[in-house]
This record gives structure tokens, C-alpha cells and sequence, in this order.
């Protein structure tokens, strides 16, 4: 629904702008999500530092049932990440798709990030090195 709110602890997009968020910010979350999803703060931050390095999230029915939902970050000129692109549907009608669906959502990403002047190709190469937590 149009303005509606979720906390940043599950689903793809959520995932997404977790993971790409500034690091600062990104370290104050990551107890509270791990609190609330009862797993470790290293475990958290092993699925982000992953999610940061291949460049999307997919959820499997974290917010509904039988959904699961593809994720990509788009980045703005300053190379931020504040929006996400996200593909989701029937589970039983993606898993056949997943990895043609996951190269849609990156390519699709990278197109709208390029044309708010960001430069997700750089990011998405230089991602894995920068991502030391």
C-alpha cells in the first residue's frame, strides 16, 4: 500500500538499503535487527557484507507468504543508495526465473542509477573492497 511502513529487518528492498546504507548508520541497526530476528550481529552482518558483494537481495515469504521478492540498489549522483528496484511475485513462479529475474533487476537498477548520475558499474566493481566490517 502507498505509504506504508516496514521496518528495515526483512524483505529484499529492506535488505538493500540496509546493506548499502553508510556504515555508521548501518552498525547502530544491526543489533536491533538482529534482536528482533533472534540471530547473531555477525550473522547480520555476514548476509549484508553478501548482499553488498553480488548486488541484490532476494526474500523468500519474509513479508508475505508464497512472495518472494528480488531487490537491486539504485544509486544517486553522490553514489547513495536510497532507493531500490524490486521484482516480486508467486515463489513457485519465480524460482524457475530467479536467475534470469536477479540479471533483470541489476541491469534495470544500473540503467535508473545511470540516469540520476550514478555510477552503479563502478560501485558494483569497487563494492566487495570497500566493505571491510
Amino acid at each position: 500500500q502507498p505509504g506504508e511502513h516496514f521496518p528495515l529487518r526483512s524483505g529484499s528492498a529492506a535488505k538493500v538499503l540496509v546493506a548499502f546504507m553508510p556504515e555508521h548508520e548501518r552498525m547502530t541497526l544491526i543489533p536491533v535487527i538482529a534482536k528482533e530476528l533472534r540471530k547473531s550481529a555477525s550473522e547480520i552482518r555476514a548476509e549484508l557484507a553478501k548482499i553488498k558483494s553480488q548486488g541484490y537481495a532476494i526474500s523468500n515469504g519474509e513479508r508475505l507468504a508464497g512472495v518472494t521478492a528480488i531487490s537491486a540498489p539504485i544509486f544517486d549522483i553522490d553514489d547513495k543508495v536510497g532507493f531500490c528496484l524490486s521484482i516480486g511475485g508467486p515463489g513457485f513462479r519465480m524460482e524457475s526465473k530467479q536467475e534470469e529475474l536477479i540479471r533483470r533487476a541489476k541491469d534495470t537498477a544500473r540503467i535508473i542509477s545511470n540516469q540520476f548520475g550514478g555510477h552503479a558499474d563502478l560501485m558494483f566493481d569497487a563494492v566487495s573492497d570497500d566493505d571491510s566490517d
